[in-house]
């Protein structure tokens, strides 16, 4: 998000809004206009209000619908400003030295190298890889789906700012198309991804909204059971640009 945030965003017309399952679509998968905002221990809201802070309308606009319970304490994300508050000097570093930013910091730097073992494409790699710790992190990964999300007053105000942007951004002419990610056959239906894939489909109803067909599970592997592994993540970026052109051509 600091890339965007800090540097001039024009070359930019489409964007990809999410969590960390969306942050593994690396732009290098894409063409170069398109923009990835996800980021890791967030949602879709945060890249918009990012969006949004920046005054800029995408001609195209993806927003994962696959975590929704990100927001903490929110009362509304319509009056942020910018994803965090930077102090002037701060301002000045991040703006100019990149080195300064979150995804160059030793915590990023060491998570980042720890997904590329986790997800390398070889099978030499994948050998090496404990299917132990695999089985592990699928098995939390469960625990975590094991819940239904209601619909209480928490949930009716993340859904109610998620529709604030949509229309925001569908009244501008930009083109908005939902997406879900594909997860393990197992975790995507457990009771947290129906409720939520439920949810979605009552507060933006397909007949009114554009939802991208989503990829298989059994067509992807993950390192735990939801984040898509390199190869995966790659199939799904090119499932996600047919997707887009398919629904360019039906109109």
């Amino acid at each position: 998000m600091e890339e965007f945030y800090f540097d001039d965003g024009a070359m930019n017309k489409n964007f990809i809004v999410g969590s960390s399952l969306s942050y593994r679509l690396e732009e290098q998968y894409f063409p170069s206009f398109y923009k990835n905002l996800a980021l890791g221990g967030s949602s879709s809201l945060n890249g918009l209000s990012l969006l949004k802070s920046k005054d800029f309308i995408p001609e195209l606009l993806l927003i994962e619908t696959n975590i929704l319970t990100r927001t903490k304490n929110l009362k509304s994300v319509r009056s942020l400003k910018r994803p965090k508050s930077f102090s002037r000097e701060e301002e000045f570093f991040k703006s100019n030295f990149k080195i300064t930013r979150q995804k160059y910091q030793p915590v990023s730097f060491v998570l980042n190298v720890v997904y590329d073992l986790f997800s390398s494409n070889t099978d030499e790699s994948r050998r090496k890889i404990s299917k132990k710790a695999r089985s592990l992190m699928e098995k939390k990964q469960k625990e975590n789906y094991d819940i239904t999300l209601e619909k209480d007053s928490s949930m009716l105000i993340i859904l109610d700012n998620l529709k604030f942007y949509v229309d925001y951004y569908t009244e501008k002419g930009t083109t908005v198309h939902f997406m879900e990610l594909p997860i393990s056959c197992e975790i995507s239906q457990s009771k947290k991804a129906v409720s939520s894939r439920n949810l979605m489909k009552e507060f933006f109803p397909p007949s009114k909204y554009s939802y991208l067909d989503n990829l298989n599970c059994t067509s992807i592997t993950t390192t735990d059971g939801t984040h898509l592994d390199k190869m995966s993540a790659k199939l799904m970026a090119d499932h996600i640009l047919s997707e887009v052109q398919r629904k360019e051509n039906s109109q």
